[in-house]
């Protein structure tokens, strides 16, 4: 037997050698797709019968081959025809990946008619070519002549019908299951059985594979009867839980609070979907669809800040600025930095910012009533389970739908799932406790669904007694942004928050020991408190100035980590801490060197910050800043280079100095009359 070569070979004409060993490789290649278990009914009379002839067309190309080996010429006419047969076959090779490996077995359902109609094309074809080539001037043996001939004909007699009628048979059923959804009738568990059955799906991993499928095919608009795909991808997921049980999670590295920093190595994913973390909003961490930018410069979706804003709130959700103006300014560069991204990722993203990013949850009345059903069917589980490891299974399922869609956590929670959730935050169990808190932070997402966690005795206490006491960092820093996203909601609810027991030594020992995201989280968290002055003065005791001074002394890379700092210092300043901070250790020399080398951003804030320190810290602080080596050159270099609202702080800095140095001189002017009339 010949060796095809290793890797594939580019076709030059001129080298009808290496055309042949391209055309043995390839079908050498096919042959190879076969898969080892017997292949599924779908499209199975197609892919057994070219498969047949595949086999036939090698040992036609493999006696070609030891013709040239023994220096056997091809004629030029037989030499086109392999070139065009070697085309044929390639599409036959995509065709039979996308079968085996892209489609999902529901499009193969759903499109039956159109992936027979390929196959009976590309037979066509391969069958036109074979009739016409010169096999009566290749020197092969009469046998090999007599496969050619063989594969030929059957290629002819290819059936364009196909098996189309037995899968007409799956789909009929599968759409009578769907239609029984959506009037709310839960399918029986012996019809599930038998269409997942047929369609060659029969376990959890089998299930999960035709899940991810599904939502790859939904998010691309060129498929044809995506909203069929969307009803079958709520029963798909419903019935992944009812026959196969809820999956394992996979395993993950949890390092303990205790862990060195060094070995954590953390990756937290909000949703199914690898989404660039600048591309989610900071208020409500999902996928922005219209993203705006306020005047303190930060971005966000514009339904969250227009929520941020009827709900009273008239500073930056994330820096804690004050804003003059509440004018949202469409991010046009993030716009259409988003939808490179979403052709990058082959997804779907609307021009038309109401319609915005398409989720695959959405839109068809089945999949939101088999989601329903999803979510009431794991709740049930829940609730009867008392084996850890079953619950740690059922939890993670209701994160993993929590994920996908606002109307799928609005299924979680009308089912009754907060209940059953919070007793989890106490497990020891590093993997539930992760999955319990993690759920309930997605559930946070929407106003109706806080209010629901809010009602909840002791949501509170239990949330921050997992800041404070997580068995995991990753525990920690979920339930962190799980109190920043509660708190969002009014300003009662951050009141509410800073007058709990060990809320801000959780958070505090989060930003000091924890690993970067922890720190971020925690630090977003504390200037979310730091919106209220009731909270000032325990974040003070909380020796929160310090925490967020010795971040900026680290003098971290992360500009994101820095700001957040920054606004948490000018938070506590402008609502009744600046006198503390005035009187720490090393606040005026970190403040003034963040000025003058921190991002537009961060000196923007440090400045602020400083004129709040100066106008309500006392003239110890003015006159500590007065007399700090280069603020003169600091101050002119914001000035001509800074942010709009940078450049009017330091101007109001500039001003600041000038008076002392006034009363310095009109002092100095004083004492010397004095000493005149002495």
């Amino acid at each position: 037997m010949v060796s095809p070569p290793s890797t594939s070979c580019s076709l030059r004409p001129a080298e009808d050698e290496k055309l042949i060993y391209c055309l043995y490789s390839l079908t050498r290649e096919i042959a190879d797709l076969k898969p080892s278990t017997p292949i599924s009914i779908l499209q199975e009379k197609n892919i057994s019968l070219f498969f047949f002839k595949n086999y036939n067309l090698s040992v036609f190309f493999e006696d070609l081959l030891f013709l040239r080996e023994s220096n056997v010429a091809l004629s030029p006419l037989a030499i086109i025809y392999l070139q065009e047969i070697l085309s044929v076959l390639r599409r036959f090779r995509t065709l039979l990946r996308s079968c085996f490996f892209q489609y999902s077995r529901t499009r193969l359902v759903l499109q039956s008619n159109s992936i027979s109609d390929d196959f009976h094309h590309l037979n066509h074809e391969l069958s036109n070519l074979l009739h016409i080539f010169p096999i009566h001037e290749v020197d092969v043996s009469n046998d090999v002549k007599e496969l050619v001939s063989l594969v030929a004909n059957q290629c002819r007699k290819s059936d364009e019908s196909g098996n189309a009628s037995r899968e007409e048979l799956i789909l009929d059923s599968m759409l009578a299951m769907v239609n029984d959804i959506e009037r709310q009738i839960t399918p029986e568990r012996s019809r599930l059985e038998t269409i997942f059955q047929k369609l060659g799906i029969n376990s959890s991993e089998t299930c999960k594979d035709e899940i991810a499928k599904l939502e790859t095919e939904i998010r691309d608009e060129e498929i044809e009867g995506a909203g069929t795909e969307k009803s079958f991808h709520g029963l798909v997921q419903y019935a992944k839980c009812v026959l196969f049980g809820a999956s394992t999670p996979s395993p993950r590295n949890y390092a303990t609070a205790s862990d060195e920093i060094g070995q954590l190595n953390r990756t937290f994913s909000r949703s199914t979907v690898d989404v660039p973390d600048d591309f989610r909003c900071p208020i409500s961490l999902d996928f922005m669809k219209d993203p705006v930018v306020v005047e303190s410069g930060q971005t966000y979706d514009r339904d969250s800040m227009e929520r941020w804003i009827k709900s009273g709130h008239t500073t930056c959700p994330k820096t804690g600025q004050s804003l003059t103006t509440l004018r949202l300014v469409p991010n046009l560069a993030i716009n259409n930095l988003i939808k490179q991204w979403c052709r990058d990722q082959k997804l779907s993203f609307d021009d038309n910012p109401s319609t915005g990013y398409k989720s695959c949850a959405t839109t068809s009345k089945a999949a939101l009533e088999a989601a329903k059903m999803t979510a009431t069917f794991l709740v049930k589980k829940l609730s009867s389970t008392t084996s850890i490891e079953a619950s740690d299974r059922i939890v993670h399922e209701l994160l993993q739908l929590s994920k996908i869609g606002s109307e799928n956590r609005a299924s979680i929670v009308e089912a009754g799932g907060i209940p059953l959730l919070f007793p989890f935050l106490k497990s020891s169990d590093p993997s539930l406790q992760v999955n319990a808190i993690e759920a309930i932070l997605h559930l946070s997402a929407s106003d109706s669904n806080k209010k629901t966690i809010l009602r909840y005795e002791g949501s509170l206490d239990s949330i921050i007694a997992v800041v404070t006491t997580g068995a995991t960092w990753k525990a920690r820093e979920n339930a962190a942004t799980t109190l920043m996203s509660l708190a969002s909601l009014h300003n009662m609810c951050i009141k509410k928050i800073g007058k709990k027991a060990g809320v801000v030594e959780g958070l505090v020992k989060l930003v000091k020991a924890g690993p970067t995201n922890s720190e971020r989280e925690g630090l977003r968290t504390i200037l979310c408190m730091a919106r209220v002055r009731d909270n000032i003065s325990m974040l003070v005791k909380g020796d929160v100035i310090s925490v967020a001074l010795d971040v900026m002394r680290k003098g971290r890379e992360e500009d994101d980590v820095m700001e957040t700092a920054v606004a948490v210092l000018a938070s506590v300043a402008k609502r009744g801490g600046a006198q503390a901070m005035g009187e720490s250790e090393g606040f005026m020399e970190k403040i003034v060197w963040l000025m003058k080398y921190g991002s537009d951003i961060s000196r923007e804030i440090a400045a602020e910050t400083l004129v709040y320190v100066c106008k309500l810290g006392g003239d110890r602080v003015v006159e500590e800043y007065s007399m700090m080596p280069g603020i003169e050159w600091i101050i002119w270099g914001m000035m001509g280079s800074g942010t709009g609202r940078g450049k009017r702080k330091a101007a109001s800095l500039g001003r600041i100095r000038q008076r002392w140095l006034v009363n310095q001189e009109l002092q100095q002017m004083k004492i010397g009359n004095t000493s005149d009339q002495r």
